[in-house]
């Protein structure tokens, strides 16, 4: 049986005629035509959020927050064998101290009472040494529930997984909008990341 092979100079001659044909493109100005694309969604009006706290408490419910008192006052007898006695309205605070502090940064969190650096809407929320206290024993979930690493079953989001689940159920209420915006990552991350 007899195979058929082209010639050297033949194959030459094609790949030269390849390439004359690709560089003869010729390009038009002209404007794309509009489809006709409908949205198919439902539109959802959310008459109760009407401030950023509400958005947040829309997410984080009071259910989220009371777990939060229960295990910090939890964490502190444990760990100091002190009875924090923090209450809802005071974890409240504490979150609305830790927020303004996100946007205005000193160097220390000591500086935010002391009397040449004093920011009033944190120094006038809550005391110092009540503030170094909640955020030292500020925990989301009982520690003592940790399957340890390397053992069937270890969570490597256990620390935050109930506020993780609670957060996901509470974004599925949300309704996705006709125009989304997904922004990409600002900062190249080359490291790995556990789960």
């Amino acid at each position: 049986m007899a195979v058929l092979t082209p010639l050297p100079e033949k194959v030459a001659v094609a790949k030269k005629k390849v390439a004359k044909e690709a560089k003869q493109y010729k390009w038009i100005k002209t404007e794309p035509e509009p489809r006709n694309i409908t949205w198919k969604g439902s539109i959802t009006h959310y008459d109760e959020v009407q401030t950023p706290l509400d958005l947040f408490r829309m997410f984080i419910t009071e259910d989220i927050l009371s777990n939060i008192v229960d295990q910090t006052n939890l964490n502190a007898m444990r760990k100091k064998n002190l009875a924090l006695k923090s209450s809802l309205e005071e974890l409240r605070r504490f979150l609305g101290v830790q927020m303004l502090m996100s946007t205005l940064k000193l160097p220390a969190i000591r500086m935010y009472w002391e009397n040449g650096m004093r920011y009033s809407p944190v120094a006038d929320t809550m005391s110092r040494d009540r503030f170094i206290s909640l955020r030292s024993f500020f925990n989301i979930c009982d520690d003592t529930l940790m399957i340890p690493k390397g053992e069937v079953g270890h969570d490597k989001l256990f620390k935050i997984r109930r506020l993780y689940d609670a957060f996901r159920e509470n974004l599925k209420k949300i309704d996705p909008e006709e125009i989304q915006s997904i922004d990409e990552q600002m900062i190249p991350f080359k490291g790995t990341i556990g789960f």
